[in-house]
């Protein structure tokens, strides 16, 4: 029995596992097949596994593809919602969502880990695509009310960003959680679905583009409509494919003991790392965030209307999402050799730089400087946001069950979806900072979308295109500057991310609980 608890050990040691040739190849596997599997191996529980996930969030990237391309134009312009109406549901359902948030991911780790992840998956999936469809449909009653109009944006943005934040929490959990998985076999796995989201979220945005029309919506309706279907017919498969991963990937270690509220908050405030990272990426979230749904209006005010076409705007736009994409790729490569706490600080020091250049040498009518930094910026930034974001959070998860695993308290659940949950409940709030201090600055130099103006005092009865255009630049260079100066101060206290740090980690916490299983075993065996 000693031996064999010894040999578990050494089995999970680098320097043992470089030399077995079954448990880690020496050849190079293509990053596709490295997640979905080959013939010989696809129906391996860890292969059916990694291919759910990726079933599922090619659903969820062509979901929220198109709503946050198109939500703030079909209000804005298509139903013509007062700005003072956008920034005040802006900020009522940021409070609604920041609530669900906590609670969906109380739900996920006191009750998914105890059920059926694949039900979950395809139940709430088939539900948050229902809700997609909410802001695009709206009787005429709503159009003739303000009150209605409001009302419409509120409902329709807290059912949608509630489903999508839930769904993220489940299938985020069901990644991070899973400690067994090697650093490469992440890494591939997210690399290979980045490729597959790629192709998604390229077809959906130009599709998109070419059938939105704010005078006419009954063709885009109609595409929504199947999105949602091809959504459905996803999450579906995605729930087959976890069913014959099995148990053994469908949730992890089962814990005995239930949530409790004051233990939660006592671990996570000792993590210090946690506190610096949810400090970072609560900005990093809102520039990503307002570029994303401003990013139309930037486009149109300020490179359309100096002269470039609308047929090249909209190649840019749905170009700027696959770009991003490939560029996450890519940064998996710099990540695997340094670890991604260098690749945040290089980005903040890049947009530094950028912000700079452009607000000494550039004007509201440089367009070719615009377009060069909206696309920089907007790519650069969202790659390394996606590329860091579940391996930081998987060794945040990791972390917090060492820390666990040293006061011998193995039989506590997992914090995976509460990060994600608390995660969103700090960032959502921020996130709804900028979208506010937008519709304020616009409002003031007379830029409306409506007749109703109750909210913002300050305002022009005409609005100056000039005017208009400048707000615009500052809110597009200002904010990443500010941003990404604060983000390197709290980036600097953070220890995990370097290339070896979090599988040193790792590698305890399987120490600690083979021990613990091989000390029980004593214990029962007489």
């Amino acid at each position: 029995r000693e031996l064999k608890g010894c040999s578990a050990i050494m089995a999970t040691l680098p320097h043992v596992r470089r030399h077995d040739a079954t448990s880690e190849p020496k050849e190079r596997v293509p990053l596709l097949v490295s997640t979905l599997g080959s013939r010989s191996t696809a129906t391996s529980p860890e292969r059916s596994f990694l291919a759910a996930l990726t079933m599922a969030s090619l659903a969820v990237t062509i979901l929220s593809t198109t709503f946050d391309l198109f939500y703030v134009e079909t209000f804005l312009s298509a139903y013509e919602l007062p700005l003072s109406s956008y920034a005040f549901g802006t900020f009522v359902y940021t409070i609604i969502d920041s609530a669900n948030d906590f609670g969906g991911a109380w739900f996920v780790d006191s009750y998914a880990m105890r059920s059926s992840r694949g039900d979950i998956i395809f139940r709430s999936g088939c539900i948050f695509a229902l809700c997609f469809l909410t802001p695009f449909f709206r009787g005429r009653r709503i159009k003739t009310s303000p009150f209605l109009a409001t009302s419409h944006f509120i409902v329709s943005l807290s059912l949608y960003d509630t489903l999508f934040t839930f769904s993220t929490i489940l299938f985020g959990s069901l990644f991070t959680d899973n400690h067994t998985l090697s650093e490469r076999t992440r890494i591939n796995f997210m690399a290979s679905g980045k490729v597959v989201n790629l192709i998604g979220s390229f077809a959906v945005g130009r599709i998109g583009l070419a059938l939105f029309d704010t005078d006419n919506l009954r063709s885009f309706r109609v595409h929504v409509l199947a999105l949602c279907f091809i959504s459905c017919a996803l999450f579906s498969v995605a729930h087959r494919l976890m069913q014959r991963a099995g148990k053994d990937y469908d949730r992890d270690e089962r814990p005995t003991k239930k949530l409790r509220l004051w233990s939660v908050i006592k671990d996570l405030s000792r993590h210090r790392n946690f506190r610096a990272w949810i400090s970072m990426e609560a900005l990093l979230e809102c520039q990503v965030t307002f570029s994303a749904t401003f990013l139309k209006t930037f486009v149109d005010r300020l490179i359309v209307e100096t002269g470039t076409s609308e047929e090249n705007a909209d190649w840019l736009i749905s170009s700027i999402g696959p770009a991003s994409q490939i560029m996450g790729i890519v940064c998996f490569m710099p990540i695997r050799r340094t670890g991604y706490r260098k690749i945040y600080t290089r980005l903040f020091q890049v947009t530094i730089c950028l912000s700079l250049c452009l607000l000494m040498f550039g004007s509201p009518s440089s367009t070719t400087f615009i377009s060069i930094f909206l696309v920089a910026n907007q790519i650069t930034t969202a790659a390394v946001q996606t590329s860091g974001f579940y391996l930081a959070m998987s060794d945040l998860v990791t972390e917090l069950k060492y820390e666990q695993a040293k006061s011998g308290r193995f039989d506590e659940p997992s914090y995976a979806g509460l990060l994600f949950g608390l995660n969103a409940l700090f960032c959502k709030p921020v996130g709804a900072i900028m979208p506010i201090v937008a519709a304020w600055s616009l409002a003031r130099v007379g830029f409306s979308t409506g007749t109703h103006t109750q909210l913002f005092k300050l305002h022009k009865d005409t609005p100056d295109d000039i005017e208009v255009r400048q707000v615009l630049f500052r809110l597009l260079v200002v904010p990443p500057l500010m941003f990404s100066t604060v983000q390197l101060w709290f980036w600097r206290k953070y220890s995990l991310g370097a290339a070896d740090r979090a599988e040193e980690v790792r590698l305890e916490l399987r120490r600690l609980r083979t021990a613990e299983r091989t000390s029980n075993d004593k214990e029962v065996d007489p």
